[in-house]
């Protein structure tokens, strides 16, 4: 799958009315058989359906308004089968959400917000520690992660998240595990326009920052987002990471978040 990240508020999917007349049917010819409308939707008996970011609602637009869109192919009868990961296992602990893509659970936490040590510390108190990112696939997946986890929150337009990059004496900088550093997405705010000064990073998810990173004094304080490699069972010789979720909607979650520095 190819990822990317855009500004775009709504992207195309296959259902148009193109092929008969006031009936929605799939571009492949079939039914609907399954719909998630927005309330008074669709608005009209013509067009296409475009789902919106972030609730993945539907609604029917015009078919000549350009958009992004999402592509799918049918694998080919000799495409390698590969072993279905049982849904559920001990392997995260309760209240951690694993991801297939990078194979790792993550923990979000918004009871206190915590400076760069503390929210690091907390991590560690519950077996992880902050987050660590090596692609633009991988930030791409964090951010949405963050972005789902926190839609009951309260947050203000712009707001980030500490990860685990920091400056060394040295003024290079490291992650907190010690692997290396083969990826960054530093936005607007480049990491050498705050020199020594700049010591740990933040990941940005509010409206426009596109999931960018901005270093830090440590000056400000955030909710906590933390990660853990998974425990890993083996299945007749197969490797398996389970996920255990438990966040609910709304439990423990408190209002505003911190305020945009910039």
């Amino acid at each position: 799958m190819q990822v990317g990240v855009s500004t775009a508020s709504s992207y195309w999917i296959g259902g148009t009315t193109l092929y008969m007349p006031n009936q929605w049917l799939w571009s492949d010819g079939s039914n609907s058989t399954y719909v998630n409308w927005a309330a008074g939707q669709p608005s009209s008996t013509s067009g296409c359906i475009t789902p919106h970011i972030p609730n993945g609602l539907w609604y029917s637009e015009s078919c000549e308004t350009l958009k992004y869109y999402i592509c799918e192919i049918q694998p080919s009868s000799s495409a390698t089968t590969y072993p279905t990961r049982p849904p559920y296992s001990s392997a995260c602990p309760p209240g951690w959400l694993y991801m297939e893509f990078p194979g790792k659970c993550y923990y979000f936490e918004n009871k206190n917000t915590l400076y760069f040590n503390s929210s690091r510390a907390r991590c560690q108190n519950l077996g992880g520690d902050l987050v660590t990112i090596h692609s633009f696939e991988e930030n791409t997946i964090v951010a949405g992660l963050i972005m789902q986890l926190t839609k009951y929150v309260d947050f203000e337009a712009y707001n980030d998240i500490y990860i685990g990059l920091y400056k060394q004496p040295n003024n290079t900088w490291a992650w907190i595990d010690g692997s290396p550093v083969n990826f960054t997405y530093w936005g607007n705010l480049q990491n050498d326009q705050w020199g020594p000064n700049g010591t740990v990073t933040f990941l940005q998810f509010g409206i426009g920052q596109n999931f960018t990173w901005v270093p830090d004094e440590d000056s400000g304080d955030t909710y906590v987002f933390c990660e853990m490699t998974p425990q890993i069972s083996q299945t007749n010789g197969v490797a398996y990471g389970h996920y255990e979720n438990n966040i609910k909607e709304k439990d423990g979650f408190y209002g505003a978040g911190r305020k945009n520095r910039h």
